[in-house]
């Protein structure tokens, strides 16, 4: 049923008028209003306060920094002067849903509390200084933590709480994509938690909250290590592993942690595997490893967010090479991938300078090719010592081409 009310949601949206999707244009307007709920934002502590003026309800947020002011001053039945910022085109959007729709959207409303009068005193709402409000980027993993409780808002399961404080919840508009429905009190489940900052101010749901995580949730598997997996261009950037029941699994890692993961795997030996999920989109976009457990020993790839870049960022040094094709590589369909200078330098081709040199590039033949040069990171593995170039010009027979640069 929710996934049903879903796709009505959202062709329902698809139908909208296109004006509604323009930028929208705030006013500020100073009304009268019954606290109905205060409710979790992104990072689960409060930070939208439910309104009713007359027969209508309205969403409208806060900065979770003035939680404790909210809870204290703004409870449920009471009524409160605000002055706000409203999006007009925003509540057009909203009233033109149906009551189903309107309870997954929202995320559509942005209205926002600029002050709030107690006691006959405006109080202004404080935001955060500088970077402060910043999630800290950094993630920790977790492997079979049993859940303790769970919190539900509007019968959707936002949160789950472990031991020592610790919760993992989620905020989507797409319930099809909440996984903690697969999960309930008393299981164990293994996640990804992306860290949320913690402010002063800051008030949630539920008692005891020291931490919070953005839940995203790891597979397992048992089996064995097979081999390490290499791009196109000779650079490891995963493993690939057989389970116990003979399946076949990808997984990718940064390329940076290659050489860790290879002398911590242990050939004929079991192990465990956490990994993300699986998107099919394309040969090398593999599902992201997280843990390894082998005999007494875990390995953590800590870092999320790599799925279809394991290879990642790297540096460049600007060079200039000179030498003859010793080997052209060409995808299934026959367009040319790549080229090997002097068995030494891997120049990538991209498709545009494919089309354009393709029909040039003969084994043997000079080249000249001036372009950045990838340098190497610590911790990489190379299954061929070649020198990785992507090329800004290339001069052959007499002429010379420039890189498409959009």
């Amino acid at each position: 049923m929710v996934k049903f009310l879903f796709m009505k949601f959202f062709l329902g949206l698809l139908l909208l008028p296109v004006s509604l999707w323009a930028q929208p244009q705030f006013e500020v307007q100073e009304f009268s209003a019954k606290v109905v709920a205060l409710q979790p934002g992104f990072n689960f502590a409060y930070s939208r306060i439910m309104l009713q003026t007359g027969n209508e309800k309205g969403l409208y947020l806060f900065h979770p920094i003035n939680g404790e002011l909210f809870v204290q001053k703004a409870k449920p039945g009471a009524v409160v002067e605000v002055k706000a910022k409203v999006y007009p085109r925003s509540r057009e959007l909203m009233k033109s849903l149906s009551k189903e729709n309107q309870e997954l959207s929202w995320y559509l409303s942005r209205d926002e509390i600029l002050e709030i009068k107690f006691d006959d005193n405006w109080v202004k709402l404080k935001k955060p200084e500088g970077n402060s409000e910043t999630n800290e980027r950094s993630s920790e993993i977790f492997l079979e933590k049993e859940i303790r409780q769970e919190y539900f808002l509007n019968g959707q399961k936002l949160g789950l709480v472990f031991d020592r404080g610790a919760v993992a919840y989620v905020n989507t508009i797409n319930p099809i994509t909440n996984f903690m429905d697969s999960v309930a009190v008393g299981d164990k489940t293994s996640f990804v938690g992306l860290l949320q900052k913690k402010l002063p101010g800051y008030v949630y749901p539920i008692a005891g909250v020291k931490q919070t995580y953005f839940y995203v949730p790891l597979r397992k598997e048992s089996g064995r290590w097979q081999a390490l997996l290499f791009k196109q261009n000779h650079v490891c950037i995963g493993a690939k592993f057989k389970t116990n029941s003979g399946k076949e699994i990808r997984l990718s890692f940064p390329s940076d942690h290659a050489i860790r993961v290879r002398e911590f795997l242990k050939p004929e030996k079991d192990l465990r595997i956490y990994f993300g999920r699986s998107y099919n989109i394309g040969k090398m976009d593999l599902p992201e490893l997280h843990a390894i457990i082998q005999e007494k020993d875990t390995l953590y790839i800590k870092e999320f967010g790599f799925y279809g870049g394991a290879d990642g960022n790297h540096e460049h040094e600007e060079v200039e090479i000179e030498g003859k094709i010793t080997r052209i590589n060409k995808s299934e369909k026959g367009n040319v991938m790549n080229i090997i200078v002097d068995t030494k330098y891997y120049v990538e081709i991209d498709a545009m300078m494919a089309q354009q040199l393709g029909y040039l590039f003969k084994k043997g033949k000079s080249v000249i090719i001036a372009g950045k040069e990838r340098i190497k990171k610590v911790g990489e593995i190379y299954n061929k010592n070649y020198q990785i170039i992507t090329p800004e010009k290339i001069s052959i027979d007499g002429k010379t081409f420039s890189a498409y640069t959009p």
